[in-house]
C-alpha cells in the first residue's frame, strides 16, 4: 500500500504550507500500512497462531525477495 499517495512534491518553488489535503493522504497512507504491521503483532503474541504468522512471513519475504530478482 506504500505509494498509493498520488500527491506530488514541490521541489522547484517553497511552499510554506502543504495543502490539508495533502496530511491526509499522508497520514491515511501510515495508518493503512501500520494496521497491518499491529495485526501481525497482536497474532505473534498468541501462541496459537505464531506457526502461522511466521509460514505468512515467510512466504512474504519469499515473494519479495524473487520480485528484487526479477526487477
Amino acid at each position: 500500500m506504500l505509494g498509493m499517495n498520488g500527491n506530488v512534491r514541490e521541489l522547484l518553488e517553497h511552499i510554506e504550507y502543504e495543502p490539508e489535503f495533502y496530511y491526509a493522504a499522508f497520514s491515511a497512507e501510515l495508518e493503512i500500512c501500520s494496521s497491518t504491521m499491529w495485526s501481525l503483532l497482536v497474532h505473534l503474541n498468541d501462541e496459537v497462531f505464531v506457526v502461522a504468522s511466521f509460514t505468512l512471513l515467510a512466504h512474504a519475504a519469499a515473494k519479495l525477495q524473487a520480485t528484487l530478482i526479477v526487477s
